[in-house]
């Protein structure tokens, strides 16, 4: 299980996704020139910050489920999609946040976003993960028709 290159794509993406929750989402300037940063973690804006936090544990838990549906590559396939379908949701939610929310009502302006960047490349190590295990089930289809 552990030697399959998959595997260890999803366990990154579990990786980069603990770790998204614990960086700053965005970092905020008011008009006085003071710096706000916005964190999952320091439990600033908490009502818009939950589902960005909820979706990410989502997708986690959905690769952690991956992993260990190994035996059935079929269903691993499957599980390992409905795993990006919340990260897509969690960009949606954060360009909301960042841009709709944060910037416009508090008159704020957007100094950096950085709580993107590694849910993206979750996604991308989970579509590497999905094209690996696509590749071990044509293999397997292949031997088969050998026997």
């Amino acid at each position: 299980m552990i030697q399959r290159i998959q595997t260890i794509y999803l366990l990154l993406a579990i990786v980069l996704l603990a770790i998204a929750n614990l960086v700053p989402l965005a970092s905020f300037q008011l008009p006085t020139g003071e710096l706000i940063q916005v964190s999952v973690i320091s439990g600033s804006h908490t009502n818009l910050t939950l589902p960005i936090l909820s979706l990410s544990i989502l997708s986690a838990i959905l690769s952690a489920v991956s992993i260990f549906l190994y035996k059935n590559r079929k269903r691993q396939i499957l599980v390992a999609y409905l795993a990006l379908f919340p990260l897509l949701l969690l960009a949606g939610f954060f360009i909301g946040f960042t841009y709709g929310s944060g910037a416009s009502s508090a008159h704020l302006s957007l100094v950096s976003v950085k709580g993107i960047i590694l849910p993206a490349i979750a996604v991308i190590l989970i579509l590497l993960a999905i094209r690996k295990i696509k590749a071990d089930e044509k293999l397997v289809r292949s031997l088969d028709r050998i026997r």
